[in-house]
């Protein structure tokens, strides 16, 4: 397959330099990710950009050669045509649950969850939550800051309190 780098690009950028089916970066991979055909060449696919997919090595090989062309039977889902979020849910433990026939069978045929993309997802679910319990803090932080002038000097206990947060919003951020 030759595809000029200028199309690569194209396909890298349009898909946000990470896998289309599992969303694996080039950062978490540690180099390019593979461009795909989604109907293959050998099945009268085209190197059109709508065929194209920027997908990782894994699920290039889970992928092969698949392409359902008729109504009946399984479908895989094409990152260019279905809503993501229509086919599959993301659970908080890391795995991918299929919402429609094509999801559960894009799940199973690509092994969505395979152990190490569990923990992928898992992980980016808690740094997520991280950010949000973080954000909420600061929020938190900047209220007491803006009661306590009101409150004078006087109150030795708030003064302790905004302390002590100030002490935990260090060590959240020293985790994330």
């Amino acid at each position: 397959m030759t595809i000029s780098n200028e199309i690569r690009d194209m396909v890298r950028g349009r898909a946000g330099f990470a896998c289309e089916y599992c969303g694996v970066s080039e950062v978490d991979s540690g180099g390019m990710l593979t461009v795909d055909h989604f109907k293959p060449l050998s099945k009268g696919g085209m190197n059109a950009l709508f065929n194209l997919i920027y997908c990782c090595f894994k699920c290039n090989l889970f992928k092969h050669q698949f392409f359902n062309d008729n109504n009946e039977g399984p479908h895989l889902w094409n990152p260019r045509e279905g809503l993501y979020f229509k086919h599959f849910l993301p659970l908080e433990n890391g795995r991918l649950q299929g919402l429609t026939d094509t999801g559960e069978f894009t799940v199973s045929l690509l092994n969505l969850n395979r152990p190490q993309l569990i923990a992928h997802r898992f992980r980016k679910f808690q740094r997520i939550k991280e950010k949000r319990l973080l954000e909420d803090y600061q929020n938190y932080f900047e209220l007491i800051n803006k009661v306590l002038p009101s409150l004078g000097n006087a109150d030795e206990e708030m003064h302790r309190l905004r302390k002590t947060n100030l002490e935990l919003l260090k060590i959240i951020l020293s985790k994330s």
